[in-house]
């Protein structure tokens, strides 16, 4: 499998759209705005998007050398990868697009031989359907963390932790360390 840091891999479009692995291209400032007013990271902060960047397997769609869309993968290169952060530019919707960039991240050489990829939706289901993609069959295998307000400002997020602490009734763990 190629080193994504340092053996881009570029896919071409009919209509001439690029679609790239390669880092230098990712115009970072236009992921952040585009992923700031998305329905599932509404709020993130340009230093979180940049972490998030730096330890994903990225991929650029380019128009004119600008970026129009963009996705990710969190993976461990072997049997595992998390599709996030998927978008086309709302001017270019409605061409394939979004598609051709999801067909190019499932062609990144050796995801073939992944054991389970995954990704979480609310907006575009019926896009992933398409490409194998489905509800879990056993949904209680998956468990999550979920923080949907993670990137509000701090005293929201205050107000609301304020109000889960109310709610809970589920036992804290013993945080203390233990000695053997």
């Amino acid at each position: 499998m190629p080193d994504p840091a340092t053996e881009p891999i570029e896919w071409r479009h009919e209509s001439g759209l690029l679609v790239s692995t390669d880092k230098a291209l990712l115009q970072r400032d236009r992921i952040h705005a585009a992923l700031t007013v998305s329905t599932w990271s509404p709020g993130i902060d340009p230093a979180t998007v940049n972490r998030a960047i730096d330890h994903s397997l990225c991929f650029g769609l380019y128009r004119d050398g600008v970026q129009v869309g963009f996705g990710r993968f969190i993976t461990d290169y072997a049997t595992f990868a998390y599709m996030a952060d998927v978008y086309v530019d709302p001017s270019l919707r409605g061409q394939g697009l979004g598609r051709f960039l999801v067909s190019c991240m499932l062609q990144y050489p050796g995801m073939e031989r992944y054991r389970r990829l995954l990704l979480a939706t609310t907006t575009a289901a019926w896009l992933y359907q398409k490409f194998g993609f489905a509800v879990p069959t056993n949904p209680s295998l998956f468990w999550q963390i979920n923080r949907p307000d993670v990137y509000a400002g701090a005293s929201q997020s205050r107000a609301n932790a304020s109000a889960d602490e109310d709610r809970s009734t589920i036992a804290q763990p013993d945080s203390s360390p233990s000695t053997k």
